[in-house]
C-alpha cells in the first residue's frame, strides 16, 4: 500500500490565500460557457485535471466558474479561487419497509476564480 501524501505549504511569496480560497493548478480538459437568465450574465465553466499524486492513482478533476475565459484545451493554468458551497440532505431507504429511512447529509463545493495566476 502507497504511503500518504504530507501535506506541503505553499511557498508564502509565490500565493497568497485568505480564509475560504485556494490554489488550482493543472490543464485544461473542457470549457463551456453559459448565460444566467435572471441576469443575463456569462458564466465561463472550465474543468481542469489535477496531477495525480502518484503514478498508481488518477488525477483530480474540478470545475471552476469564472466572468473570462481561462484558456483552451490542453493549456496549463494555475487559478486562485473561492471557496463556496451548500450542504444537502436527504432521506434514504434503509430497510424493506419503506418508513425505514436515515438522513444522508453531504455537500456541493464551488471553485470561483478570483485571479489568473
Amino acid at each position: 500500500m502507497a504511503e500518504p501524501q504530507k501535506v506541503t505549504s505553499l511557498p508564502s511569496k509565490q500565493f497568497q490565500v485568505d480564509h475560504n480560497e485556494g490554489i488550482i493548478s493543472g490543464k485544461i480538459k473542457f470549457t463551456r460557457k453559459d448565460k444566467i437568465k435572471s441576469t443575463g450574465e456569462i458564466v465561463h465553466y472550465t474543468v481542469i485535471s489535477t496531477k495525480a499524486p502518484d503514478e498508481f492513482s488518477h488525477p483530480g478533476t474540478v470545475e471552476v466558474s469564472s466572468n473570462d475565459s481561462l484558456g483552451r484545451r490542453d493549456e496549463l493554468i494555475i487559478v486562485k479561487v473561492q471557496l463556496t458551497g451548500y450542504s444537502r440532505t436527504w432521506d434514504k431507504q434503509s430497510g424493506p419497509n419503506p418508513d425505514d429511512t436515515e438522513s444522508v447529509q453531504t455537500a456541493t463545493n464551488y471553485f470561483r476564480v478570483i485571479e489568473q495566476l
